[in-house]
């Protein structure tokens, strides 16, 4: 079987439900603290065994007022501000649509938000979203 390479296109993150509407980038980091477990026997070299897990998104945007459709399907920077402030756990899917691939998923917080308007151009923006529990890794159909 060829290996199949994936297009930034293919990637998609979905947050509450709906799909990040007009992300410009986006980033999935999964973390293993490493407890030291050095003892004389070690010499003069340090030890380590995996501890726990921990898992964040990230994601940059253009910032835009959804309308029709758009406004019901879609998330804006609007939605996800007010999901921050209200302290809201939100499920997270963060990976491809292809039949036999996977997506990551879990539920997370979103721990900050921040607007940008440049000289000129276009307003973005970019929310950081920190995982609580596990995450998933679960095969397309």
């Amino acid at each position: 079987m060829a290996i199949q390479k994936l297009d930034a296109s293919d990637v998609t993150l979905e947050v509450n439900g709906k799909p990040f509407g007009c992300s410009t980038s986006a980033g999935l980091s999964v973390e293993t603290d490493m407890d030291e477990a050095s003892c004389q026997a070690s010499g003069a070299w340090k030890e380590y065994i995996p501890g726990t897990h921990g898992w964040t998104v990230d994601s940059d945007a253009l910032a835009r007022i959804a309308t029709g459709t758009d406004a019901t399907n879609e998330l804006t920077f609007k939605d996800l501000l007010q999901l921050q402030i209200a302290k809201t756990l939100i499920p997270v899917s963060f990976g491809t649509n292809i039949s036999g691939d996977v997506r990551f998923e879990g539920n997370a917080y979103i721990s900050s938000f921040s607007q940008n308007r440049p000289e000129n151009g276009k307003v973005t923006f970019s929310v950081s979203l920190q995982g609580t529990g596990p995450l998933a890794i679960v095969a397309n159909a």
